[in-house]
């Protein structure tokens, strides 16, 4: 337990606070150590079969999202399974390498973040593209792979651009304890550290709340879109079954038959659709946790890593960290279900050599 920060050191009375320490360690070393780590190794594996299908498939306009989705989820897996090696240390290691683990730590944050970035605006352009196909279907072929790409990339880019300028501001050094006779790795800041990361701050979270209020826009046009299909096909369902029993005429029926075959690129339509939607939905679901702590921290200034209530703030991005890792993971099992090109490729490339 000692080896949690403790922010009493700076004169932070944390009284106030109803997360005691030991809660916090036990709950940090299930989540942050445990369960983390599960879900990293998960998304990571699982993220590798979605670049090769995807890869397999072959990147057009409506698969190269997906795939950068997949490679970018793939990357946070990747700095999550480290970040879980290094949260062991840090929790249940010895304590002279505590600083220098927790140093690690944050390094490891800072390609994760970028990552994080990538991921997000590459769900964002998946539900527009497809709520595009929907509303405005004439027009669809304007999003081609590569404005899709451009769109990702310039997110990517601004974000790495903020994150260069505000972590230019720290220092990594070396510094020897004469009395214990070891030496730590820290992190040192400069005096604008504070100034220069209110930048990349505000940047994340405006781009969060864009991006998040988006998906959710475009989630609420595609769900509606699919109910009004389902509707269509029933009642042209019924329509037929009734024109069956009336009609006798093989002829006829045949015809029926060809015209009802016509709704076939609509069910392949529906198909796609389907897989946003869920795709969308679980972004929603397990983004939930990081609107929760930002307007805790907008309300209660003590909700920050350096106050009063540093503590139940730690608590709540613990919960970020791990829906996060949910929603980098769980994609594998909608594209199964409910893609079936997607389900095919995938057979074709894990059991080939069967």
């Amino acid at each position: 337990m000692e080896n949690l920060p403790n922010v009493t050191e700076f004169g932070v009375d944390t009284s106030e606070d109803i997360m005691t320490e030991g809660i916090l360690w036990v709950s940090a070393v299930t989540v942050r150590v445990c369960v983390d780590s599960a879900l990293a190794v998960c998304s990571f594996v699982t993220n590798i079969i979605n670049c090769l299908v995807f890869k397999r498939m072959g990147l057009d306009h409506t698969t190269e999202p997906f795939f950068i989705l997949s490679f970018s989820d793939c990357l946070i897996g990747f700095l999550s399974i480290l970040g879980g090696v290094l949260n062991g240390l840090r929790y249940l290691g010895p304590a002279r390498l505590t600083v220098s683990v927790y140093t690690l730590y944050l390094q490891a944050l800072v390609p994760a973040v970028i990552a994080s970035v990538s991921s997000m605006a590459s769900t964002t352009v998946i539900a527009v593209v497809r709520c595009c196909s929907v509303a405005s279907p004439l027009r669809v072929h304007m999003l081609t792979a590569r404005r899709q790409r451009v769109a990702i990339l310039v997110c990517t880019g601004i974000a790495m651009a903020f994150v260069g300028y505000g972590v230019s501001s720290t220092r990594l050094e070396v510094v020897t304890n004469n009395q214990t006779n070891t030496s730590h790795l820290i992190m040192k800041t400069l005096p604008d550290y504070i100034q220069r990361n209110k930048f990349p701050d505000m940047f994340r979270v405006v781009l969060f709340y864009i991006c998040f209020l988006t998906v959710n826009v475009c989630l609420v046009i595609l769900i509606t879109a699919l109910w009004r299909s389902y509707k269509f096909r029933e009642s042209s369902t019924n329509r037929g079954d009734i024109h069956n029993k009336q009609s006798e005429n093989i002829e006829t029926q045949a015809k029926t038959t060809k015209r009802f075959a016509g709704f076939k690129p609509a069910s392949k339509e529906a198909q796609v659709v389907k897989v946003v939607v869920l795709v969308a939905a679980v972004f929603t679901v397990c983004n939930i946790p990081i609107v929760v702590a930002t307007t805790f921290r907008l309300l209660d200034p003590r909700m920050a890593v350096n106050g009063a209530l540093y503590r139940s703030f730690d608590f709540v991005m613990m919960m970020v960290e791990c829906f996060s890792l949910i929603n980098t993971s769980v994609n594998i099992i909608i594209y199964l279900k409910f893609n079936s090109r997607y389900y095919t490729s995938f057979r074709n490339t894990i059991f080939r050599n069967q």
